[in-house]
């Protein structure tokens, strides 16, 4: 999945409205970026001569609320670091689930809408 993709997917899963979401690219070379914008997903990448797993990391150890992050990475190795600073680790499995579940609760949600507030004229669905 392109990096394009993946952020498309993530912030679906954002605006279902359970997760607030942080994506962090290996950058090589790129210049560290976040999206100013509160509502979107926040997207950084590592400088030159750093890793992503050296910034999700720091992150995770400056966070102080044990099992507030989840982490999601299929690296075993980062799986059992980011947990031993309380963070939680799932596999990429966890993450399709979780899509998965945000779009048919967010689908839920909006026949739950249509049927409060049917449109006139509008064309059956």
């Amino acid at each position: 999945m392109g990096r394009a993709l993946l952020i498309a997917a993530l912030t679906r899963l954002q605006d279902a409205g359970e997760y607030k979401v942080t994506v962090v690219f290996d950058g090589q070379g790129k210049k560290s970026e976040t999206a100013l914008d509160e509502s979107r997903v926040q997207v950084l990448f590592s400088a030159q001569g750093q890793t992503a797993d050296s910034i999700i990391e720091r992150l995770v150890a400056a966070y102080k609320k044990p099992g507030d992050i989840i982490v999601v990475t299929d690296d075993f190795p980062e799986q059992d670091t980011v947990r031993s600073f309380g963070a939680l680790a799932h596999g990429t499995e966890w993450l399709k689930d979780a899509l998965t579940h945000a779009d048919v609760e967010t689908q839920g949600l909006i026949q739950k809408i249509r049927k409060k507030n049917p449109r006139k004229g509008s064309l059956p669905r």
